[in-house]
């Protein structure tokens, strides 16, 4: 027979909550088991107690650590390059969505160039020059060319 399930915050649970995050576990999972809140009494702590939504967000930040570790176990232990390829896909996509700052894609906004102000008569010539470039493709059949 099943007991109910704790509601009322305690240290105890809420630390091997975040074990479990930490270990790779799902949160819908863990409160599947025996003796853990609901996945609803988990978010509204998160809600509503700042030292568990601290201690909850560190244990996913060290979760996306620990499973970034294991991308290059499994492409060093896989057998099967496409079994290793998904798993680490989904674990660097996970990881990118979780922690955006540490694993997700970088831009790099700077600029290394230079802009140059042509004139109007400038930037005339130029158009001229691609549009007899692009001409003399199409003629030859090259590149540009009309298909």
């Amino acid at each position: 027979m099943r007991t109910g399930r704790p509601s009322s915050y305690t240290d105890e649970i809420a630390d091997a909550i975040c074990e479990a995050i930490i270990e790779g576990g799902a949160l819908y999972r863990i409160c599947e088991q025996e003796g853990y809140p609901s996945e609803n009494t988990v978010y509204r702590w998160i809600e509503e107690r700042p030292d568990f939504r601290e201690k909850y967000a560190r244990a996913r930040e060290l979760q996306q650590d620990r499973e970034a570790d294991k991308i290059v176990v499994i492409a060093d232990e896989t057998d099967d390059p496409n079994k290793a390829r998904l798993q680490i896909d989904a674990r660097k996509w996970r990881a990118s969505k979780l922690a955006p700052k540490k694993y997700g894609d970088r831009l790099d906004l700077n600029h290394s160039g230079s802009i140059e102000r042509l004139s109007d008569e400038q930037l005339d010539a130029k158009l001229a020059e691609l549009l007899g470039k692009a001409g003399a493709a199409a003629a030859g059949g090259g590149e540009g060319s009309p298909s």
